[in-house]
């Protein structure tokens, strides 16, 4: 039996060969790896290099964990609603990354503006935090961690926002971190009013 190949199927395949030979003006794929941190340092935005064991990345680490434990509570939580507020907390540990790894203390005004965090990311989370309080009943006690899958992943989540923002706390004592970023985290972390998301989650 013959097997034909489409020639649009050749033509990418080419395509591909010349990219990565570097023919038509096409430069080849990067690497995904730069070697640049063998040394035990890694670069900051604003384009400082400083010891992998320093505080700030041991921040952007933390931060990094609970967005992938936000991510994960998002798998698992069914009410669409709480799945956007979840993706969106998301981008917004993304934004508070980016401010960390811009030093206030030793960046450039035109980087500050980039990474700059807005007030109104903390008034969205409170709003949505007094959204969820209103459809429940008065809490008396706290929740006690589980309460279905989908409850103890955003525990987790939780747990991780809350060790973050206590080790960001000496950047913002040390002027190199704006103190918007920790109130967001304090806001996520505590929902205002003894965990009520988890509390909203487990009774959905």
């Amino acid at each position: 039996m013959r097997r034909f190949v489409s020639t649009s199927g050749l033509r990418a395949a080419e395509t591909a060969r010349r990219v990565k030979e570097g023919q038509d003006g096409a430069a080849p794929k990067s690497k995904v790896y730069t070697r640049t941190g063998d040394q035990g340092t890694t670069s900051l935005f604003n384009g400082s290099r400083r010891p992998k064991d320093d505080h700030v990345f041991a921040v952007l680490g933390s931060i990094d964990e609970a967005n992938a434990r936000v991510g994960l509570a998002r798998e698992h939580v069914e009410n669409p609603q709480r799945k956007t507020e979840l993706e969106a907390i998301q981008h917004t540990l993304f934004d508070a990354g980016a401010a960390v790894a811009t030093p206030l203390d030793s960046s450039s005004k035109q980087k500050q503006s980039i990474v700059s965090f807005r007030t109104e990311k903390i008034q969205q989370l409170e709003k949505w935090i007094d959204e969820m309080d209103q459809d429940l009943p008065k809490l008396n006690q706290f929740i006690l961690p589980g309460g279905g899958v989908a409850s103890a992943h955003v525990h987790m989540a939780r747990t991780a926002v809350r060790h973050a923002e206590r080790i960001m706390y000496p950047l913002v004592r040390e002027s190199q971190l704006n103190g918007e970023v920790a109130i967001y985290f304090n806001r996520y972390e505590r929902l205002d009013k003894r965990d009520t998301s988890m509390a909203y989650v487990s009774t959905r």
